[in-house]
């Protein structure tokens, strides 16, 4: 390999390591819906795990959990690139469900305290009348 080639490669693979972090950066802030990190060619090669695991609040027994639950148990070792159509679709749209709600309410539903919540925003409706 000459030089040339060999700073081409380097080049190239610093390209795709920062095409990745990005990509990875834009996902777990919420830029990035699951639906597009599912097709994005630059996240293919991630196992679903570790796609999982970049959800911010999101670990090793949650990813679990929503693989479970989504029909996809015992495949969290495998790359993105391995899901079919439906399989993609069913975990877009958990994950999807799971994140899109606040996290007040999420915290609430998990602790069972959503019904304070709510006798809370009914008193606050009530002293405007």
């Amino acid at each position: 390999m000459s030089e040339q080639q060999r700073l081409n490669a380097l080049i190239k693979a610093n390209v795709v390591r920062t095409k990745r972090k990005d990509a990875k950066f834009a996902l777990g802030i919420g830029e990035t819906s699951w639906r597009e990190a599912l097709d994005d060619p630059d996240l293919q090669t991630f196992t679903l795990m570790e796609l999982l695991c970049l959800q911010q609040g999101w670990g090793k027994v949650r990813a679990d959990v929503c693989l479970k639950e989504c029909g996809l148990r015992g495949v969290g070792d495998r790359p993105v690139s391995e899901l079919t159509a439906p399989q993609r679709e069913w975990l877009a749209d958990y994950v999807g469900m799971r994140t899109a709600l606040p996290k007040r309410i999420r915290y609430s539903l998990r602790t069972g305290v959503l019904d304070d919540l709510v006798a809370g925003l009914v008193e606050e409706g009530g002293n405007d009348e």
